[in-house]
């Protein structure tokens, strides 16, 4: 991804850091001012074949409330790029670990 703008559902501006991790859906990014806050943003091969069901089905995860947790990371917000289109979603960092190495 060239990206390093990203904007929430109100178009406010966002600059991401570094890539942190990449992976075969997405890239994971901190906020450049908030490296607490991390964003996953699909990339754009899948989202030209997923971008719908990701969506809803990140948005179906937003409306879920889980109790706090020091492990488990949760969208939060969804993140879109500047012709408003959807990217991926923003989690706050933790220190779990990535599911894919769980079981």
């Amino acid at each position: 991804m060239n990206q390093t703008h990203i904007f929430d559902e109100h178009k406010r501006t966002k600059i991401l850091a570094p890539v942190l991790a990449r992976g075969g859906e997405g890239s994971v990014y901190p906020l450049s001012d908030r490296t607490d806050i991390l964003v996953k943003c699909y990339h754009p091969t899948v989202l030209a074949q997923q971008r719908s069901i990701l969506q809803q089905k990140t948005e179906a995860m937003m409306r879920v409330k889980l109790p706090n947790s020091d492990v488990l990371s949760w969208p939060l917000i969804s993140v879109f790029d500047e012709k408003n289109q959807w990217l991926g979603y923003a989690m706050q960092r933790k220190n779990g670990v990535k599911m894919r190495r769980i079981g």
